[in-house]
């Protein structure tokens, strides 16, 4: 006699909400894909670069499309991809103790270097590295050297120990744009550089920075429109990739301010996964990257807490390093090399506020009149074992 095992059927999974800002980022980011793993048609040129220290308006310049070995690290996180990455990466001889960015970016090449999209993506015609502050990118663009085998730029930013910006460091920075940036660009890419079209881009750079800046400063609302940790996510993507200096960018933030100021009108809270978040009960600061791998179960372990990333360091910091400060106004404190503590001070001293007490303590959090930083320092699968690791600074 045979027995048949009946297995249920999963209930089917739930929509994942989305305000319209972040449909639109992500069919922008798509776009840019596409354009990316097409060149081999459109016959345009390629830049691998970094987020930090982004040169999309000088990339402009010279009709480059810009490639962010980063951003396309996270998008194999958030498919759940980059695990098989990491580990092909290390059996190449990659330590364990590297920067999973870089083995995911390293594994996604040997397995085809297939992007977010399906298709292949295009060997870089130039690596741009224009960010020194972790020794990790300088090793990264060594190992995309070896890989690649084309020109090599390297833009050195001087250390700013007490976070004032001399007149040798812009020196220093002027002579390597005209001596090594400039002429190495023209000659990869065979456009002849244009001050006035680099002009042109960083005033709409300016312009779209101004309504990111606006959206940011929302979180001092009780309660705060958006979640700077989670949702800042979307709403950094586009300065922070290929659309710095683009009518796209100046589009898609005045269309994200309009949404913001709505939210605020209509007394809102972020926009979750699951929708609209209820009573804002806890309200926190963080620092480090999210859990891509599980993001969607790492930030409802937030907001079923009624908890919110008012000033997230993540996004506020970098925010700043994309040169969003703005000193008039105080709208933003400008990061200071070295001064860190200063930069926390000055968002908890934006962001502190009375929000109604919501009972009793929560693990991770704490009632928002007091405030906590969470520092995330690590990247774990397991979003469970990650949460009984919070460490509270």
């Amino acid at each position: 006699m045979s027995t048949t095992i009946v297995t249920p059927k999963a209930a089917p999974a739930k929509e994942v909400e989305k305000d319209a800002s972040m449909q639109k980022q992500k069919d922008m980011m798509a776009t840019h894909y596409d354009r990316l793993t097409s060149v081999h048609d459109s016959g345009a040129k390629v830049c691998n670069t970094f987020v930090p220290g982004n040169l999309n308006e000088l990339i402009m310049c010279f009709d480059l499309l810009n490639n962010l070995p980063e951003i396309n690290a996270i998008q194999s996180g958030l498919r759940r991809q980059s695990g098989n990455y990491v580990l092909e990466a290390e059996k190449m001889g990659h330590s364990e103790d590297v920067c999973t960015y870089v083995k995911s970016d390293i594994g996604m090449m040997a397995k085809g270097n297939i992007g977010p999209n399906g298709k292949k993506m295009p060997d870089p015609d130039v690596l741009l590295l224009s960010y020194t502050g972790c020794f990790t990118f300088m090793k990264w663009f060594e190992l995309l050297r070896e890989q690649y085998k084309c020109e090599t730029i390297m833009l050195h930013t001087p250390y700013m120990g007490d976070g004032k910006i001399t007149k040798n460091m812009v020196d220093y920075m002027v002579k390597q744009l005209k001596d090594e940036v400039i002429p190495k660009l023209e000659r990869v890419s065979g456009v002849k550089f244009d001050i006035d079209r680099l002009r042109e881009y960083l005033k709409k750079s300016t312009k779209a920075e101004d309504n990111l800046v606006h959206v940011l400063k929302s979180a001092k609302n009780k309660p705060s429109p958006i979640d700077a940790y989670f949702g800042g996510i979307y709403y950094i993507g586009p300065i922070f990739g290929a659309f710095r200096g683009t009518q796209d960018a100046i589009d898609y933030y005045s269309f994200l301010r309009d949404e913001i100021d709505t939210r605020v009108k209509e007394g809102k809270g972020p926009v979750t996964p699951d929708g609209d978040m209820g009573n804002e009960r806890y309200r926190l600061v963080t620092e480090g990257p999210p859990n891509y791998t599980n993001f969607r179960q790492f930030w409802k372990m937030f907001y079923d807490e009624g908890a919110v990333v008012a000033p997230g360091q993540g996004s506020r910091l970098l925010a700043c390093g994309q040169r969003v400060e703005r000193r008039k106004g105080g709208d933003v404190a400008q990061p200071e090399q070295g001064k860190g503590g200063d930069e926390v001070k000055s968002v908890l001293a934006d962001h502190v506020h009375a929000a109604p007490d919501g009972g009793g303590r929560s693990q991770g959090a704490i009632p928002a009149k007091g405030l906590m930083v969470v520092r995330v320092h690590g990247v774990r699968s397991d979003p469970v074992k990650f949460r009984a690791d919070f460490p509270v600074v």
